[in-house]
């Protein structure tokens, strides 16, 4: 029994059982058309919108874009609730059966096809001048795909750790003195892209003359989405779903 603590200790010494970095994590944008850029999402939210409620919103177009890193993703994201899988089982009761249990019946998936998504609120927030007319050329357009004024996005949501290379010398890499212009190094452990996404709800705003809290500048959102991917670095499965 003591060597248990030994063992567990060394299992988390490989890569792929070490404890991850969950607070190290991008999310990313991109329209389904052209160049991925979301200039043209706002655009076709911007065409319905007018069309349809009038002098109601003002779209700023290229907000995603313009607040995104190619290296960092889309910078106002705080918090991500990914899709729960599930399955329904009952309890399935036989008249007159004494004192025989209920056996089990496997039911319908519960799948979900939403992820939840908090945003930070800025002087130019995404929420009004992008999000809720968002919804809005969502709710007239529909989930249809005819090829026009396409308002719908892929998201991508990938997920660093502690890069693989070091640890070949675990011990000897976390003894190691740093260096002044060392740059630590993060790798890739998992992206999850849900496709086909449009939001469908907003958190409705709240203004008050009370203490201002963390609640008072992030707000979430709901996107619903067609399916999801998820892709891993090439080896945690020994080769398969390699990037």
């Amino acid at each position: 029994m003591p060597g248990n603590i030994q063992k567990r200790l060394r299992l988390h010494q490989d890569w792929t059982n070490d404890i991850p970095l969950k607070n190290v994590w991008v999310i990313n944008f991109s329209a389904r058309t052209g160049s991925g850029a979301m200039l043209s999402v706002g655009q076709a939210v911007e065409y319905y919108v007018n069309l349809y409620r009038p002098k109601t919103f003002k779209v700023d177009k290229g907000l995603i874009d313009r607040v995104s890193d190619f290296e960092s993703g889309f910078l106002l994201a705080q918090a991500v609730n990914m899709p729960t899988e599930s399955f329904d089982v009952q309890n399935k009761q036989m008249q007159q059966s004494g004192g025989f249990v209920p056996f089990q019946i496997g039911g319908n998936s519960i799948s979900q096809n939403s992820v939840d998504i908090t945003f930070l609120e800025t002087n130019r927030d995404i929420f009004s001048f992008f999000i809720q007319p968002w919804i809005v050329a969502a709710s007239y357009k529909g989930l249809i795909e005819d090829g026009e004024n396409d308002i719908k996005c892929n998201i991508d949501i990938a997920q660093f750790s502690r890069t693989a290379q070091r640890y070949a010398d675990k011990v000897g890499e976390s003894n190691k003195r740093s260096r002044g212009n060392e740059i630590l190094e993060y790798g890739l452990r998992k992206m999850h892209t849900f496709y086909d996404c449009v939001p469908t709800t907003l958190e409705g705003d709240q203004i008050s003359y009370g203490e201002m809290t963390e609640r008072d500048i992030t707000r979430v959102t709901s996107f619903n989405f067609e399916y999801y991917q998820l892709n891993t670095p090439r080896g945690i499965l020994g080769g398969f779903n390699d990037f």
